[in-house]
């Protein structure tokens, strides 16, 4: 029954289209993760003043500052990228900027443009004014000395300022202040993994749309004439349930390997890491199997089935954060998921990379076992009026 169930599945065109779906929904954690979120907020600078204070402190932002990346718009420009969400915020400098901050005036030195959807409205503002006062500070300092060097009539070139110069900003900026670098912990294998676990999760998550949409052949096994032809040629109802089982569970695993080659291809890891999660993947399987009989075996109509898969495949995926990682707050939607096979294959698929216990693996298959034994009864007495009315 294996072969028969087999060479007519790989013969249908949707079976085909839903293992493809399934493989497409593997690569698309892969593919997100080339776009790695920006460590930096895109802020706009307008510089109406273009004196000399102006042009530092545009500097030192782009220079010395890992919190924002600055880019230097004309006003219209820097608005209408705000607007477009292109910004998390616009900072005009004024005209007197430099005039006034020499003379030690700080009201009225810029104005800040926020977008509604930034996040980091205060830190923005804390960062330029920041960078404002050293600016301030670096020049306070110079005018300090010039005046006290002037009172003693002492004239200082402009080589000797330009040189006192640089040595403040080494000073300033140099290995005598304290800094903060962002460190990434995880080498590169450890991210591969992690992007083959949740491609993994993403490909198992969508399997099950292919598992119960193509059930069909359950309702088909349900029928007398059938049921009397398997009879006739020596095929009893559990070997055909069986067969047919294990030769759509084949098909799905083989969709995991194919999407595993391609994630490969794409330098995500060995194929050999995407072979790990065969047996976590196969006893999930089994599980979802078992499910999909008891389904089959409770509904009358494969387009029931039909409506049901994509239901099910995306609340299963929510609730057992194979999609998406829950919130530490979503206690509820765990507690839900406990009958799911998807939230025992998480743990066991983690626990494969040394993220959880092992025991999780035995967890899953108790989940997987109690779901086919549930499946069978619900076959055994789905077919037990037909029987009757037979004999």
């Amino acid at each position: 029954m294996f072969q028969i169930r087999w060479k007519a599945s790989i013969r249908q065109v949707h079976v085909w289209v839903f293992i493809l779906v399934a493989a497409g929904a593997a690569l698309v954690p892969a593919l997100s993760s080339r776009y790695v979120s920006q460590t930096r907020l895109p802020i706009g600078l307008v510089n109406e003043d273009g004196g000399s204070l102006s042009e530092s402190l545009l500097q030192f932002l782009s220079d010395y500052n890992d919190t924002v990346t600055v880019y230097t718009y004309p006003r219209e420009k820097a608005l209408r990228y705000l607007a477009m969400g292109r910004l998390e915020a616009v900072f005009v400098i004024h005209t007197d900027f430099t005039e006034k901050l020499r003379l030690g005036a700080y009201e009225g030195l810029l104005t800040q443009y926020t977008a509604p959807s930034a996040t980091a409205a205060a830190t923005l503002s804390e960062t330029v004014i920041n960078s404002v006062l050293t600016v301030w500070i670096e020049e306070r300092a110079f005018i300090e000395l010039d005046s006290y060097l002037s009172s003693q009539g002492i004239a200082m070139t402009a080589e000797q300022t330009a040189a006192l110069r640089e040595k403040f900003d080494t000073l300033l900026h140099g290995h005598n202040t304290v800094t903060v670098k962002s460190h990434i912990p995880a080498p590169p294998e450890m991210r591969s993994q992690s992007v083959i676990l949740l491609s993994c999760a993403w490909y198992a998550a969508f399997s099950s749309l292919f598992i119960i949409a193509s059930a069909g052949w359950v309702m088909a096994t349900r029928r007398k004439a059938l049921g009397e032809r398997m009879h006739a040629i020596g095929i009893s109802p559990a070997s055909a349930y069986t067969g047919s089982a294990l030769a759509i569970i084949a098909l799905s695993l083989g969709g995991w390997c194919l999407s595993g080659i391609v994630l490969a291809l794409l330098g995500y890891g060995s194929f050999s890491v995407a072979l790990y999660l065969l047996l976590p993947l196969a006893l999930y399987m089994a599980g979802i199997m078992g499910l999909t009989l008891f389904l089959a075996s409770c509904l009358s109509k494969t387009v029931q089935l039909m409506l049901i898969a994509p239901v099910f495949t995306i609340t299963q995926g929510v609730l057992c954060g194979m999609l998406f990682t829950l919130p530490p707050w979503a206690g509820t939607l765990l507690f839900l998921s406990s009958v799911l096979p998807g939230r025992f294959f998480m743990l066991a698929a983690d626990a494969l990379f040394g993220g959880g216990s092992v025991m999780n693996f035995l967890w899953l298959a108790l989940c997987s076992a109690a779901w086919l034994v549930l499946s069978g009864l619900a076959v055994t007495v789905s077919n037990r009026p037909k029987a009757l009315k037979s004999a």
